[in-house]
């Protein structure tokens, strides 16, 4: 189900961005809550594992919120980067109270006619029925609602940071997707790029006129070949700054989901961990969590306000890597205890330490997502964060393939000492990282291509707006 999910985001993430870029941020943040909320529901009436499986991957495709949130935050930012930090460090540390949350209301509302069994369900017959045939529709109704929530937020709280004349009205988006498929049948072409970006606000008497020049226009937008607008993904990912940015967020988003998935096959290992149960492991997680959920902001804040943001991305990959050796020295305080069993010195310790971890990465992801967005003007921070979403779903798949690799290989060939192999390997992935973020990250070539092209972008915006306005008349 979780594999479906992240294949559903990596098909779409791409067009959302440039959904969002050329349509507004927040026609993508609505659409993508509205589509979550049905699908959501769809999910809880899911009759059989096959139908649950395309109801997760369509609603894997549905989602556009994180890339499009980090496209906010830099927006709303307007050039502020110490608030543009902070903000984006808060917006991911979110993801610890949910993960926190979430699990426990979940598990509460999920087969309620097996869990509670002191209910009268023989009183409520169709209920108990109903229930019994859709026993996860409780959880999923709870997140659909949460999904109304957050529209409404949206749309009452959250202003389009894009101008008029930076995007098309979000009514034309059907219209402009009839058109690209006629488009495309008529030329033999299968890729949408852009589609133009001026505001059209026609007076009534001017309507039908500008009801024959819309093709003309959206052709002339997709078949521009000068201008920033014209750019595509390849032509962004061939920038050096912009590629550098991404390359390392995609290797820390693969350095994130191996620790996830090798430190609970580290602790049940009776061979080179602790030989625990998961319910000891969810402990261990559960409190953790709740450290690091707690934590966050504050470290954040030290680092960046101490080392700024480029340094705040080298002191967070750098930091990382160290947890990963000091993890199986637990074993070692875990001595006195008996196998399966853990003492409160070594449960505090690793608490701490997979906290401490936690932590370093929220500094690095926060402001990594900064740095990409400023690598970038602000009419392609959308489509951007649609690359980064892509790449990092695609490195958190195999993230888990390689934890499960190393483990078997280190338990094997060490047996006992097998930790140090496993936990090495990957502290030695995280120093690669560490080591890219120091070679090739350079703030001041990134702020000023990126100042470069916004202006180039401006420049190219206003002469096609006069081309258009000149046709008309």
């Amino acid at each position: 189900l979780a594999s479906c999910f992240h294949f559903g985001i990596v098909v779409t993430a791409v067009s959302w961005g440039k959904v969002a870029d050329a349509y507004g941020r927040k026609t993508v943040l609505i659409s993508s809550l509205g589509m979550g909320c049905f699908f959501s529901i769809l999910f809880g009436f899911a009759p059989s594992f096959g139908c649950a499986l395309i109801i997760r991957f369509c609603l894997g495709m549905s989602m556009a919120i994180v890339g499009t949130l980090k496209t906010l935050v830099s927006d709303l930012a307007n050039g502020n980067e110490q608030l543009e930090a902070k903000v984006m460090s808060m917006v991911l540390g979110m993801w610890a109270w949910g993960f926190l949350v979430a699990p426990l209301i979940s598990g509460q509302l999920a087969e309620p006619v097996k869990q509670y069994r002191g209910i009268d369900w023989e009183s409520h017959s169709g209920a108990k029925a109903f229930l019994e045939r859709f026993p996860f529709l409780l959880p999923n109704v709870l997140g659909s609602m949460l999904c109304l929530v957050a529209i409404a937020l949206t749309h009452f709280c959250i202003q389009e940071p894009l101008h008029d004349n930076e995007y098309r009205h979000p009514s034309r988006l059907m219209h402009d997707i009839i058109t690209c498929l006629r488009q495309t049948t008529r030329n033999g072409r299968k890729q949408y790029e852009s589609v133009s970006v001026t505001n059209i606000e026609g007076s009534p008497e001017n309507e039908q006129l500008e009801e024959q020049n819309k093709s003309q226009e959206f052709e002339q937008s997709t078949d521009d070949s000068s201008g920033v607008e014209r750019m595509s993904m390849v032509d962004l990912f061939s920038r050096p700054q912009t590629r550098s940015c991404l390359l390392i967020y995609w290797g820390n988003s693969f350095v994130t989901l191996a620790i996830d998935e090798m430190f609970p096959l580290f602790c049940i290992s009776k061979k080179s961990g602790f030989g625990l149960a998961e319910a000891k492991i969810g402990q261990i997680l559960s409190v953790s969590g709740l450290l690091f959920a707690f934590s966050q902001y504050f470290i954040h804040t030290i680092v960046y306000e101490r080392y700024g943001l480029y340094g705040s991305i080298r002191t967070g990959a750098l930091l990382v890597a160290p947890t990963f050796l000091f993890i199986p020295f637990s074993l070692l305080l875990n001595i006195p205890s008996n196998e399966g069993e853990l003492s409160v010195v070594s449960f505090g310790y690793l608490c701490t330490i997979l906290a401490l971890n936690k932590a370093f990465l929220l500094v690095f992801f926060a402001n990594i997502s900064v740095a990409i967005n400023r690598s970038a003007p602000a009419q392609f921070r959308a489509s951007l964060n649609g690359l980064s979403v892509v790449g990092g779903s695609l490195a958190k798949g195999l993230g888990p393939t390689f934890a499960g690799f190393i483990v078997t290989f280190s338990v094997s060939l060490l047996r006992e000492f097998g930790s140090l192999l496993m936990f090495g390997s990957l502290c030695l992935v995280a120093l690669l990282v560490a080591a890219a973020s120091f070679l090739y990250l350079h703030e001041e070539s990134t702020t000023e291509a990126g100042n470069t092209i916004e202006l180039t972008g401006k420049l190219n915006t206003e002469t096609k707006r006069r081309t258009s306005h000149d046709h008309r008349e």
